[in-house]
């Protein structure tokens, strides 16, 4: 099958009709802010919260606009004991994975597998920061996150696709989202191990779960509390 049959799926247009937008929205929203807190220093510290938060509302009005259904953006939860379960089994076979490629040394030649930009450390200047900044990477951006990529584009991929093309394809998009090409391997990577935490759990429970988990470690991490 060629690759514009790929694109005359009704599904994946629904995924590029998202992603479209959201791209949009984020250009004009993020430009505007920018110069914004440009024009005016004292603001900048508040424009970067501004930023920060709207990325979530960002990733959430394409489904209003698009008119997405509950169930096509939640489509099943997973009960909560299974979703712990598999999210701690999930974080241990992800340090695991990253333990092996620094031992074999695979983490020096493979690209993507570079460290990781420690936005956190440069965007926490006080103590107030810790805690709306926090909340924002440990809470928010897991349960948005996971609500679109497992949620929506994972779903939306799987009416085509088998569960490892899926996982795949959504993983490349998850890790291209995130604008941090030195480390898109190791996002890549990451997003593999929470679809397997998806279908594990039974849904979006476990995915955000574990997403919440890997968010706290690695926020106290980069803010060296």
């Amino acid at each position: 099958m060629n690759i514009i049959n790929h694109f005359k799926k009704k599904s994946n247009i629904d995924i590029l009709k998202y992603l479209f937008i959201f791209a949009l929205l984020n250009i004009l929203v993020i430009s505007l802010l920018t110069l914004i807190s440009l024009e005016n220093k004292d603001i900048e510290n508040i424009a970067n919260y501004i930023i920060i938060y709207m990325q979530f509302i960002l990733m959430l009005l394409p489904f209003k606009i698009l008119k997405v259904s509950k169930q096509d953006i939640i489509p099943s939860k997973g009960s909560i004991l299974k979703s712990l379960k598999y999210s701690v089994i999930g974080y241990l076979i992800f340090i695991f994975i990253n333990l092996l490629l620094v031992i074999s040394g695979l983490s020096e030649i493979l690209p993507g597998l570079g460290q990781q930009e420690n936005i956190v450390d440069q965007l926490i200047k006080t103590n107030t920061d810790i805690y709306v900044i926090g909340f924002a990477i440990c809470i928010l951006a897991p349960i948005v996150e996971e609500i679109t990529f497992r949620g929506y584009i994972y779903n939306k991929f799987k009416d085509n696709y088998g569960i490892i093309s899926s996982s795949l394809f959504t993983s490349i998009i998850f890790a291209g989202i995130h604008f941090q090409f030195q480390v898109m391997s190791a996002m890549i990577i990451l997003s593999l191990i929470i679809h397997w935490v998806y279908e594990k759990s039974g849904g979006l429970n476990g995915a955000i779960t574990f997403h919440i988990i890997n968010n706290t470690i690695t926020f106290i991490v980069m803010s060296n509390l």
